[in-house]
């Protein structure tokens, strides 16, 4: 898929939620059917071992049983390969301490985006930056996204600023 010349904008309240196939830490994913019923955090990074992805990871990984606890699945998305992804997730697990949180397994799946594919569908990616990393979080282009996986499958706004299929059930 060639993207150089094509604009896709983020997804905004009221579309349908991008479907996809990806390759992740976790086996491949049916993206969103596998999901179905849950609510799910999709979430992005542009690239692994950095310092604030790292913290994001760390923090999300240690809270991972209450997301369970709330029927919400967390999901992570770069640019960057599968064994770029399990290194940094073992770097996380045996040497990565941040703010009295150590040896944190992070047990929630981690997309290969290489093609940037997936990025593309979520509006994530600068077409004016000839860099391969995604938006971060701005005024205007949120980098993370609450979505459900019930039967509706379109965006809609929370109060958090994040957004959420319709029609959660």
């Amino acid at each position: 898929m060639d993207f150089t010349d094509e604009t896709i904008p983020m997804p905004r309240i009221g579309d349908q939620a991008p479907v996809f196939d990806a390759v992740t830490t976790q086996g491949k994913i049916h993206f969103p059917l596998d999901f179905s019923g849950k609510w799910i955090i999709l979430f992005s990074h542009p690239s692994d071992f950095t310092p604030v992805c790292t913290s994001e990871f760390v923090t999300f990984g240690a809270m991972t049983e209450e997301f369970k606890a709330l029927n919400c699945q967390l999901i992570g998305l770069s640019v960057d390969g599968l064994y770029s992804h399990i290194a940094w997730l073992r770097t996380i697990r045996e040497k990565i301490e941040y703010k009295g949180k150590k040896n944190v397994e992070v047990q929630f799946p981690l997309i290969a985006d290489v093609t940037m594919e997936v990025a593309h569908l979520y509006g994530m990616i600068d077409q004016r930056c000839p860099c391969r990393i995604l938006h971060r979080s701005a005024r205007n282009h949120p980098g993370h996204y609450l979505l459900s996986a019930g039967s509706g499958t379109k965006f809609r706004r929370t109060e958090t600023g994040t957004y959420r299929l319709a029609n959660h059930r």
